[in-house]
């Protein structure tokens, strides 16, 4: 009964490793290339040690690992009967060290995985002080089977307690009343809701993008909305695409409001210097080419080319009959 017990200890030991394993790497399940790595992780710790075991125990490679143990040569019967109480405590020694290094492994992809570090290590601190004693007491009252299991249990407690970490980020800003403040035509109220957002999130791109434009298209002051962008621009926090919309935006508003394509023009050149090779300096360079030249073939272009039309002559008016003739005529 011994062997029965410690395979169903043993798949136990698999099936806990398996579990946190998963945990761990944070999928639902393994498949493909981590499928794999379990996989090779099992045979490597345990499959491979318990077939030496077994094979070092049945007489073929010299006596028998386990001194109790008989030959196979002296048959099946005899063979097992003397190797039973061996298979079971080795079965178990084994897999209870293969559960203590793995748990030990699991705790160190924890600590790679983690984005909060002293989160981590104050918890695994806790943890650790915790189930300190029981494994001293596993140790004690088992000896070298205890180190194994003593491993395990509190490894996996403290990957229990470490797994999935991460640093709590705070809620995005919303601007829903700023924009709806903008609708109503309530432009200094949309300024203060947008400024509270931002004092929460100093590098929000929305936030300083709606700011900028509040500014040049409903309080007229072109100049703040330029000088907002370039600095955005200029911050690390910002992204290439978000450069190139903010420039994009820019030149907008350069032609829409102020009639200004020179301006326009140098501010998408910007765009060129910044990210040259790339999609987006190909787009802007598209847009650059389709700008007017001056502000004077804007507003031409804007008033569009006059057509002379010819003079249709009018046709003389209609003769009005009287009814009788009217219907004389009508029948001839």
């Amino acid at each position: 009964m011994l062997p029965f017990f410690a395979i169903i200890i043993a798949f136990s030991f698999v099936m806990l490793v398996f579990h946190y394993w998963r945990r761990v790497i944070d999928v639902d399940e393994l498949i493909g290339e981590e499928w794999k790595d379990f996989l090779r992780w099992l045979c490597t710790g345990l499959i491979v040690p318990l077939v030496l075991w077994i094979l070092f125990n049945t007489g073929w490679l010299g006596d028998p690992a386990w001194g109790y143990v008989r030959p196979v040569s002296t048959g099946g019967n005899v063979w097992w009967d003397s190797f039973r109480l061996a298979a079971g405590a080795g079965l178990f020694f084994i897999s209870s060290y293969w559960g203590g290094i793995s748990a030990l492994q699991l705790l160190w992809r924890c600590w790679t995985l983690t984005e909060d570090p002293e989160v981590f290590r104050r918890r695994a601190l806790i943890g650790g002080g915790i189930f300190l004693p029981a494994s001293i007491l596993m140790v004690i009252f088992g000896g070298w089977i205890g180190v194994g299991l003593a491993l395990m249990l509190s490894g996996l407690a403290v990957v229990q307690l470490t797994v999935g970490i991460k640093v709590e980020k705070s809620a995005a800003p919303t601007y829903a009343r700023a924009r709806i403040a903008i609708n109503f035509g309530r432009y200094e109220e949309a300024e203060q809701e947008i400024i509270r957002e931002l004092e929460a999130c100093e590098d929000d791109f929305e936030g300083w993008m709606l700011l900028a434009e509040l500014s040049a298209t409903s309080f007229g002051d072109l100049a703040a909305a330029d000088e907002m962008v370039r600095d955005l621009c200029r911050q690390e926090s910002t992204t290439g695409s978000q450069v190139a919309v903010a420039l994009h935006k820019l030149a907008d508003w350069h032609l829409k409001l102020a009639r200004d394509p020179v301006t326009a023009r140098k501010v998408l050149e910007q765009i060129c210097a910044r990210m040259p090779g790339t999609h987006l300096e190909r787009m802007a360079r598209q847009r650059i080419n389709q700008l007017p030249g001056s502000r004077e073939e804007m507003l031409a272009e804007e008033q569009g080319k006059r057509i002379q039309m010819k003079i249709i002559p009018e046709e003389p008016a209609p003769v009005v009959l009287p009814r009788d003739e009217a219907s004389y005529i009508a029948r001839q």
